[in-house]
Parts: structure tokens; sequence; C-alpha cells
């Protein structure tokens, strides 16, 4: 008969034990990996010789120089201005129809074609009152006021009216 298990020992690794272990697995991910480990050591080499590094080190020396500088090329830039622009932009274009927009871009790209072919003719301006009554001229010309017409409303807005609509819309 077999002897009853009274006393389990748990064996418990000695710190030689463990760092051995912990160095073997480490040998082994990198002998799995030597070809990409190869290839990044020779990156940071390139690096290094090219003097990233010494850059990267003065930068983080001087970070708080730097910082003041870069927030000092903000302001002049103009960039916080230039963002909310780009805000401004990207609400516009986003109240803009698809359907629209396509067709007076090709209306546009269509007269633009119109227009690079020489024209030698001369139009006076009966010519001109008689192209009036052409259907495409005529659509052209309707656009084209509509569109001075709704320039003009948002023109005549004073700057407060302006400022407040541009609040409502960022907040939205």
């Amino acid at each position: 008969m077999a002897r009853a298990i009274t006393r389990i020992e748990k064996q418990i690794p000695t710190e030689t034990q463990q760092q051995v272990e912990s160095m073997e697995e480490i040998l082994k991910v990198l002998s799995d990996n030597r070809k990409s480990l190869v290839a990044f050591i020779e990156i940071i080499k390139e690096a290094h010789e090219s003097g990233i590094f010494d850059i990267i080190q003065g930068i983080l020396k001087n970070k708080h120089e730097v910082a003041k500088v870069g927030l000092e090329f903000v302001r002049v830039a103009g960039i916080p201005s230039m963002m909310k622009n780009a805000v401004i932009a990207m609400q516009f274009l986003s109240k803009l129809d698809p359907i629209k927009v396509h067709m007076l871009l090709n209306g546009l790209n269509q007269g633009l074609e119109k227009a690079s072919v020489p024209n030698d003719n001369y139009t006076g301006v009966w010519g001109m009152v008689k192209a009036l009554r052409e259907p495409e001229i005529n659509s052209s010309i309707n656009v084209l006021l509509n569109f001075l017409r709704g320039m003009g409303i948002e023109f005549g807005k004073n700057k407060e009216q302006v400022k407040q609509e541009i609040h409502e819309t960022q907040s939205t």
C-alpha cells in the first residue's frame, strides 16, 4: 500500500533560478525575432549617427523654453484663428446639399470648358440681350442673381448677429 500524502512541499525557486529562467526567456524571444531586432538596431544606429537623438535630448532638456517658443509661434502665427475658421468651414460644408454642390461644380466645369474655347466673334449689346433668351444663359444668370441676393442678406447682418450665430452653431 502507498503511503498517504500528508504534507506538500512547495518548491520556491531562488532568486538566482528566477534570473536564469528570465534570461532564458529573453534569449528565446531574441533568437525568435533576430531579423526584426537587427533591422531595428540598424535604424537606431542610423538615427544616432544622423544626430536625431542629440536633437531629441536637447529638446527634452530644454522642454520649458521649447514650449514657450512653441506657444509664442502658435499665437503669432494665428493658429487659434485658423482653427476657428476651420471649424466654421467644416460647419459650412456640413450644411451643403451634396446634389447642389455636384451640380454647381459640374456647371463650373462646363463653363470653364466653354470659356477656354477661343472665340473670335464679337458680341455686342444686342447680342447679349439676345443671349438672355437662351435657357442655359437665363438659368445661369438666375442662379448668379439668387447667389448675390443670398450673399447680400448675410452681408447686411451686423457683427453681433454673426457672433451670436457662430456661438450657437459651435455649442450644438
